[in-house]
């Protein structure tokens, strides 16, 4: 049993608590929010009653104060009703988030979301070949990220992984500092889709970064409005110190009459500068609303954790997102005075109350275009990161590989897929050095492929950062290429065979390239697109050729012939999977073991389901007809 029962049994504990604290939570909070929708109609209608009372009674006075009492406390009342609706609201996204990573940790596949439809990446050298993207894939199942840019950064992660065993173990500190902060990690999950609810959106939307830096890169048409502001405001300095000079008797009117046309016939020459202001302040404020959510969350988060500290570093300094984004808020509110005419014309003729306001936007953009993008790829990378926490999480058991340079070049213990569910069979295996390769043989759906995308896989998490599926994996730093699950293309005009031949070259030329990391190759049923004659020939050069050079990995193949490439070479290994067959039903064991296999299966898998086939005989030297 791959999995450890009683570190399971604490998370699923710790699930069902959490669940059951906040369902008791959600009916107090239902509950409240009955009352107060029950007083807000009683407060209403006593408000109206008392009204018409007090009137008809001749206290006109008291009446007014009644109703605006009532009013206000109306008003108070549906602030406050709004409130508890928005923590009822949370309360059930947290319960479906804890029941999304409840789903993820039990490979619950129906239950996890699907991510949009994606096509994998012509040529990449293993995303489709080991399940990486796709439904029901690697991605899938590790996915917590609230934002577009947070899943492309994970999908980015694992097709194309660190290359440096320093960075490697960076990222490791990292997930591990995350690891514990269940609770930081589920609300910012819940900021993101609270936001979204807010905005009349479906709270599992996905937020995207890229609205926000299109407005940030906008062209201001305004230029620089210093020189506009210092005249404008000369003049009305001067026209308000004739103006009061005139209301106090000590100047004639006209020079105050000259300098206002003056201003206004200035200041409506130069409206073209101002642009839209209060519409782009609103909407640059309205595109900033995720971050400043998740940022204010941040901001103040303290770890002794050095790794995220560092990450989180660019939100705690000096130029902290709150200072710059309440900055912004006050350019919005004195732009909002557009709103109220009579307030925007007294208060731009007393000062060119727009222009400055113009120019603050101006420079709060530059400065915002310079820091934002600081912020959200932190952001970006601590989603990331969360997700492989999340992932750790959920599974106690998995521990970070250890990266070496030393031999075995390859070494595992109780490795198992990390897409299959618990219960899964485990294999110990090692690779002793550079250059080896090992050939595994075997009966149909023994297990042969499956363990190949198990080495590939967790080779995958190794190198994203992750805990691996496995009690231990200690592994040098490869490149990763296999040929596992190729197609033809109709369109294109390609054959499986001859797909199945560009993936052979092009994962051959890796080890022309210049580049010091060994190869790790995984090659399920090689050649499996053409006859028995050449499959056999072509595969026995083509592993000829793999072996004693800069890589090592494994072969699979149903052609028992080629074994006896290790007899000519120290470098290949062979092990197999096997089956059992007892009382006409066929069962597998799915552990490897060394040597070539014995015996075959797909004669008896026709048998058992009843095809015609020949008399065949079976180990136990039994008919079976």
């Amino acid at each position: 049993m791959f999995t450890h029962t009683e570190g399971m049994r604490t998370r699923s504990d710790l699930a069902h608590i959490f669940a059951r604290r906040v369902h008791q939570q959600l009916q107090g909070l239902e509950s409240l929010s009955l009352r107060y929708g029950w007083l807000r109609i009683a407060v209403f209608f006593l408000g109206v009653a008392l009204f018409l009372t007090l009137h008809v009674l001749n206290y006109s006075l008291a009446s007014w104060l009644s109703a605006m009492g009532c009013l206000a406390l109306f008003i108070a009342l549906v602030k406050q009703h709004q409130r508890v609706r928005q923590s009822i609201q949370a309360h059930k996204l947290a319960l479906r988030l804890r029941a999304e990573q409840q789903a993820r940790a039990e490979l619950d596949w129906a239950k996890i979301p699907a991510l949009p439809l994606r096509s994998a990446e012509a040529g990449h050298l293993f995303e489709s070949d080991l399940d990486l993207t796709g439904p029901e894939s690697l991605l899938t199942l590790l996915d917590t990220t609230a934002s577009t840019q947070g899943l492309e950064r994970l999908r980015q992660w694992l097709l194309y992984p660190l290359t440096e065993a320093v960075a490697i173990h960076a990222r490791q500190q990292l997930v591990a500092a995350l690891k514990p902060l269940q609770g930081m990690r589920l609300q910012l999950r819940l900021s993101v889709a609270q936001v979204n609810w807010d905005q009349g959106q479906a709270p599992e939307t996905r937020w995207d970064q890229a609205p926000l830096q299109t407005l940030l890169d906008a062209p201001s048409a305004s230029g620089d409005l210093r020189p506009w502001i210092g005249i404008l405001g000369l003049l009305s300095l001067a026209n308000l110190s004739a103006w009061g000079l005139w209301f106090s008797g000590l100047a004639p009117q006209w020079p105050g009459q000259i300098l206002i046309s003056i201003y206004i016939l200035l200041y409506w020459s130069q409206r073209h500068r101002l642009g839209k202001l209060f519409q782009e302040a609103l909407y640059l404020d309205a595109a900033l609303l995720h971050l400043r959510t998740l940022t204010s969350l941040l901001e103040k988060r303290k770890s002794k954790h050095l790794a995220l500290q560092n990450l989180l570093a660019p939100l705690q300094n000096s130029h902290r997102p709150s200072q710059q984004l309440a900055a912004l808020r006050r350019v919005l509110a004195a732009a909002s005075l557009q709103g109220n005419p009579l307030v925007w014309v007294l208060f731009n003729l007393a000062g060119p109350w727009d222009f400055w306001f113009r120019h603050r936007l101006d420079h709060l953009r530059h400065d915002l275009k310079t820091d934002i993008p600081a912020w959200l790829e932190r952001l970006t990378e601590l989603e990331a990161a969360s997700a492989l926490a999340t992932f750790a999480w959920n599974h106690p058991e998995c521990p970070f590989p250890t990266l070496t340079d030393t031999t075995p070049a390859l070494e595992t213990q109780a490795l198992a897929h990390p897409l299959l569910p618990a219960g899964r069979i485990t294999n110990d295996f090692s690779l002793a050095q550079i250059g080896d390769a090992f050939l595994i043989t075997g009966s149909n759906m023994a297990g042969k492929s499956t363990f190949l995308k198990a080495l590939g896989s967790n080779l995958v998490l190794a190198y994203a950062g992750s805990v691996v599926c496995a009690e231990a994996l200690n592994t040098g730093v490869f490149r990763i290429a296999a040929c596992i699950r190729v197609s033809d293309s109709v369109t294109d005009g390609i054959s499986y065979f001859y797909a199945e031949v560009r993936r052979l070259k092009a994962l051959l030329a890796l080890f022309e390239e210049q580049d010091a990391r060994p190869v790790f190759f995984l090659i399920d049923e090689i050649f499996r697109g053409t006859n028995n004659r050449e499959r056999l020939i072509g595969s026995r050069s083509y592993i000829r050729a793999l072996l004693g050079k800069n890589g090592l990995g494994g072969i699979s193949t149903h052609d028992l012939d080629l074994v006896h490439v290790a007899d000519e070479s120290p470098h290949l290994h062979n092990y197999h999977f096997r089956e059992q067959i007892s009382a006409g039903r066929m069962s597998f064991t799915y552990k490897l073991q060394e040597g070539p296999c014995p015996s075959t299966n797909a004669l008896r898998i026709m048998a058992l389901e009843g095809l015609p086939v020949e008399a065949l005989e079976l180990p136990d030297n039994e008919m079976l007809e």
